[in-house]
């Protein structure tokens, strides 16, 4: 594969093993208490915090004012939206279909 289409080939994969590793996490706290919104957005809060904390100690020296508004607010929102559209799914229409519009 050539160079130009291997690291955004790479980061399709990540990002889709994360989105299955996030939404299997409210998968499993939906099964286990009843609620969906509230894993959801623990989840994608939890997810946020721990990439924005690689994030900072990585590039947190060089740019800091481009960091708040690029690397931290937009991804937040992302993980926020994306899991709620799963939970809805899922309470609505189940984990198999979710996981096909995943």
């Amino acid at each position: 594969m050539p160079f130009q289409y291997s690291i955004p080939v790479f980061i399709l994969a990540i990002s889709l093993v994360e989105e299955l590793f996030k939404t299997s996490i409210v998968y499993s706290a939906y099964k286990n208490s009843g609620k969906i919104l509230l894993p959801s957005f623990l989840t994608a809060l939890g997810f946020f915090a721990g990439e924005k904390i690689l994030a900072v100690i990585e590039i947190g020296r060089n740019y800091m004012n481009f960091l708040l508004a690029g690397y931290l607010l937009l991804p937040l929102a992302l993980h926020v939206l994306s899991l709620l559209v799963f939970a809805l799914v899922v309470e609505r229409k189940g984990y198999g279909l979710a996981l096909v519009l995943l």
